[in-house]
């Protein structure tokens, strides 16, 4: 899967709008961890894109930080 990215979608502060940071596989995985040790089931998106201009394509997957346990 070498072109799967891993990230996580979050809100930092009330006045910023969603972030979008990548993620080492590992970083990803500890994260589902840390929602599931709070009883909390992480949201993931799935998404295939590619980028025209230099033709690069690849598969992102996200978890959705609704919690703010990423930022905390």
């Amino acid at each position: 899967m070498d072109n799967l990215e891993f990230g996580v979608e979050y809100y930092p502060t009330p006045e910023e709008g969603e972030q979008w940071q990548e993620l080492s596989e590992r970083d990803f995985l500890e994260l589902i961890a840390d929602h599931k040790a709070r009883g909390l089931d992480p949201l993931l998106e799935y998404d295939h894109f590619t980028i025209f201009n230099n033709g690069r394509d690849g598969r992102r997957l996200t978890i959705r930080d609704e919690w703010g346990i990423y930022y905390s």
